[in-house]
């Protein structure tokens, strides 16, 4: 079956088809690797109409939703994807950005020669799951669960758990001779638990739970101990 197109494309069109084919000419790579593809549909569009469009879903942050069978959870996402962003505190920002790099410099400087995963080049991790309890809190979240890979992890403790640095420290000193855990990596599997304070005055209860060797289980394990919690406390919902 073959569309006529006899009439110049409307903003709508124009967002369907970005919407569908955007990626194709999105700026994903700022070392410029990933030339933009060519495509009879994007070329066709006039770019009056497609400006916007274009902002939204060819720029720097992409999303995922054609695979999604619900319209409803298709529109839910397109809606918040092409809504005008929020204001940024972006002194805030940068203060997590420099104490999450700070960090890993300590780290890299003090224990030299320790395996570690650190959080460099996804430092940007800390601001957004802050933001995300921040508004967790502001829905009247009681407790979020975590799931995440070696990388990072560390930093995370630190600044959104709240896990004290110390802590954290001994875990390259191997200080404890109780311990039959030994070294390596084994800190970067570790769990941990901690309270996040809103910017309302709310507190979320964070549990990041422990990491398999294989971050494929780390699923199926974040699910059971949210399934697990629900149950203690009642949860139906």
């Amino acid at each position: 079956m073959t569309e006529s197109h006899s009439s110049a494309p409307t903003d709508a069109d124009a967002l369907a088809t970005i919407r569908r084919w955007g990626y194709l000419q999105a700026d994903l790579d700022w070392l410029g690797r990933l030339k933009p593809r060519p495509h009879a549909e994007l070329d066709a569009l006039h770019e009056a109409a497609a400006a916007r469009a274009r902002r939204w879903y060819c720029g720097t942050l992409a999303i995922e939703m054609g695979h999604i069978p619900d319209p409803a959870r298709r529109c839910w996402l397109g809606e918040r994807m092409e809504a005008e962003p929020s204001p940024v505190d972006r002194d805030s920002v940068l203060d997590q950005l420099i104490r999450a790099a700070t960090f890993e410099q300590l780290l890299q400087s003090r224990y030299i020669g320790n395996k570690r995963f650190s959080i460099e080049g996804i430092e940007a991790l800390i601001p957004l799951l802050t933001e995300m309890l921040h508004e967790a809190g502001k829905r009247n979240a009681l407790m979020a669960v975590l799931a995440m890979a070696h990388r990072g992890r560390l930093n995370v403790m630190a600044h959104v758990v709240g896990r004290e640095p110390e802590e954290l420290f001994a875990g390259f000193e191997d200080v404890d001779p109780r311990s039959i855990m030994g070294a390596g990596d084994v800190k970067y599997h570790l769990g941990a638990t901690g309270v996040f304070a809103a910017r309302d005055g709310s507190e979320v209860k964070i549990h990041l739970v422990s990491n398999p060797s294989h971050l494929e289980a780390v699923g199926p394990v974040a699910i059971g101990r949210v399934r697990a919690k629900q149950a203690r406390i009642g949860d139906a919902e």
